[in-house]
Order: structure tokens, then C-alpha cells, then sequence
């Protein structure tokens, strides 16, 4: 009896003196992971600030894919959130951004149940140029409370946390660097509905060099121009360029120039009479050589890629400064790319 009662006496004094030293443990949480992905800053930095590709690459999905997800506001933007109520592990919660360094960094409130009393933290996402690509540290932080067992379950955070991180890293990096690797941090894009554009145009097919393709295009407005001067009709806008096809060997593309209105077209001949593209689209200013618009292509579709845009028609350019007034440097190209 007497071994009975001091065992319970010194369990009684680990218990007062665990307790004692819980008060005194740290009461703030936190956790991170990193990894480097081999693409744009620009890019990865549009991925996670997206709710609406989180579940492409978060490690929790899995655990319940019939859990229900709602969005609200601006991919990106302060206010955009994130909910989900589900059967299984997943639970109920929420995930907000409250606050963006744009390409740099994201933070966001997340919400364990259907309200903040349910318990609440701090999930930052830090997206940062590096040798190799760039570097994503996620970040998770919590205000354990004061009482010592919540303290003593923070010492456990890094275990219960820091695995599911690493997993969603991987899912991220391997998600991301499927996307193309063009840089599209300066592209000059907005988002419009344009009008569709009568025009007369003529379809040119030509080798894929630069050279030919200028060729090309300077015998198709010739072609238009002669038959809008015979016919007595005025131009409407500058010259554009609308495409068609593209490959190693040869390219297609329409040498097109705004027109007037009810234009009778022609009972024959290579040049028609049609009409633009009208709705969504992206339109992104070019600067510089008719040359490097290939560049400004590939930014586009990393740009697509990244945001989740699908093409939905042809692309064309709208050659907004005349090559012969202003220098080769100071050329402005509109490119136009319709979405869905």
C-alpha cells in the first residue's frame, strides 16, 4: 500500500510539474517547407495564389475528392477564399488571402471548421527568384493558446504539418514545371471584349523564316491595297495580321486590312471580304521588332497556361505603328489571343 501511495504521489508531481512547465512553453507555432521549381517566379507566384488550382497539387484532396469546394473573388487578390465541407478527413474550413507582395509573396487566414472560433492560422506562401528557377517556402503559423496541453500539442505541430507540406511541394513542382518556361512577368496583357472588324484580306502561305514571312506579307496588302483601290474603298485601321498556321516549314496567315461596312465582296479573285473575331480576349502590347513576336507568343502562352486560359480562334496582330515613320525599336504591335 505504502509503494501504492508514493507511486501516486509521483505520478501526482510529474503531472504538477508538466503542467507547471507547459506554461512556459512557446505559445507561437511555426512550420515550413521549401523547394525549388524550375520555372518563372511569375508563374509559380499565379499557381498558388489561384484557390482554384489549389486541389492540383494540394496534399489533402486525396483524403476526402467528394468534399465540396467554393471560391469567391479575384484569383490573387485580397479577399479571394477558399471553402470546403466534406464527409471525411478534410473536415470544414476556409482559406482567405489577406495579404499580397505581387510575384513575391502570399498570405492567407485559414479557418479549422465553419467559424473562426473553431480555431484559426496564418499560411504564407513566399515565391523567391533563385539559381535554377525559384523557390517557394511555405509557411504555417499558430497561436497555440495558454493552456499547457494546446502548447504541448504545438510541439507536435512540425510532425502533424511539415509531412503533408513536403508532400504538397512535390505535387506543386511537379504540377508547375509541366507549364512552358517563358517569363511573362512584363507582358504587357488586359483583358476585353472586342467588336468584330470587317475586312479585306488575303490568305498568304509562305516559308517559316523571317524573311520570307515579311515577303509574304508585303505581297498580300499590295494585293489588298490594289484591290481596295479599284474598287474605291477606304481603309478603316491600320494592317493586321491574323494566323492561321504555323510549323517548321511553312506558315499561313491572312494579310488583312480594316474596311467600311457592307462591302460587296468580290465574284473572284485572291482577295475576300470577311470579318474579325468578336468577344473575349487577351490583348498584349508588343514593342519592338516584327522579329521577336515569337517571344511575345511563348510569354502568352506560359501566361495562358499558368491562369488556366484556353485559345478559342485564331490569334492576330494589329500593326499599330507604320515601319516606315518610326524606327525598328519603336515598332507597337497589338497581339489579340481570344478565350474562352
Amino acid at each position: 500500500m505504502k509503494f501504492l501511495k508514493w507511486g501516486a504521489i509521483g505520478l501526482g508531481a510529474i503531472l504538477v510539474i508538466a503542467l507547471a512547465v507547459g506554461f512556459f512553453l512557446p505559445a507561437k507555432v511555426h512550420v515550413e517547407r521549401s523547394i525549388v521549381i524550375a520555372r518563372p517566379q511569375a508563374t509559380v507566384y499565379t499557381v498558388v495564389s489561384d484557390w482554384r488550382q489549389f486541389n492540383e497539387w494540394s496534399p489533402w484532396f486525396e483524403l476526402d475528392p467528394d468534399a465540396q469546394f467554393t471560391y469567391e473573388g479575384a484569383p490573387g487578390e485580397i479577399g479571394a477564399r477558399m471553402a470546403w465541407k466534406g464527409k471525411g478527413k478534410a473536415g470544414a474550413g476556409s482559406q482567405e488571402i489577406i495579404e499580397t507582395e505581387p510575384f513575391e509573396k502570399i498570405t492567407s487566414k485559414l479557418v479549422f471548421g465553419e467559424k473562426a472560433e473553431d480555431g484559426e492560422a496564418l499560411s504564407t506562401m513566399t515565391v523567391l527568384e533563385v539559381d535554377g528557377g525559384t523557390e517557394v517556402v511555405w509557411s504555417f503559423d499558430y497561436e497555440a493558446g495558454m493552456w499547457p496541453w494546446e502548447r504541448y500539442m504545438a510541439l507536435m505541430m512540425d510532425g502533424f504539418v511539415g509531412g503533408d507540406y513536403e508532400k504538397g511541394l512535390e505535387n506543386l513542382k511537379a504540377y508547375v514545371e509541366k507549364m512552358p518556361e517563358a517569363d511573362f512577368a512584363n507582358l504587357d496583357v488586359e483583358f476585353m471584349d472586342v467588336e468584330p472588324v470587317p475586312i479585306a484580306y488575303m490568305t498568304v502561305h509562305t516559308a517559316s523564316d523571317a524573311e520570307a514571312i515579311g515577303t509574304g506579307y508585303q505581297k498580300g496588302y499590295e494585293a489588298v491595297w490594289s484591290f481596295m483601290k479599284e474598287n474605291s474603298i477606304t481603309s478603316a485601321g491600320m494592317p493586321m495580321g491574323i494566323n492561321i498556321s504555323a510549323t517548321e516549314e511553312e506558315t499561313v496567315f491572312d494579310a488583312a486590312m480594316p474596311i467600311p461596312a457592307n462591302v460587296e465582296p468580290p465574284a473572284e479573285g485572291l482577295v475576300k471580304i470577311g470579318t474579325t473575331y468578336g468577344g473575349k480576349s487577351l490583348r498584349v502590347v508588343h514593342r519592338g521588332p516584327y522579329g521577336t513576336l515569337d517571344q511575345t507568343y511563348e510569354k502568352i502562352a506560359a501566361y495562358m497556361a499558368a491562369h488556366r486560359l484556353e485559345p478559342n480562334g485564331r490569334s492576330w496582330e494589329h500593326f499599330v505603328t507604320d515601319p516606315g515613320e518610326v524606327a525598328e525599336a519603336d515598332l507597337v504591335t497589338h497581339v489579340y489571343m481570344p478565350v474562352k
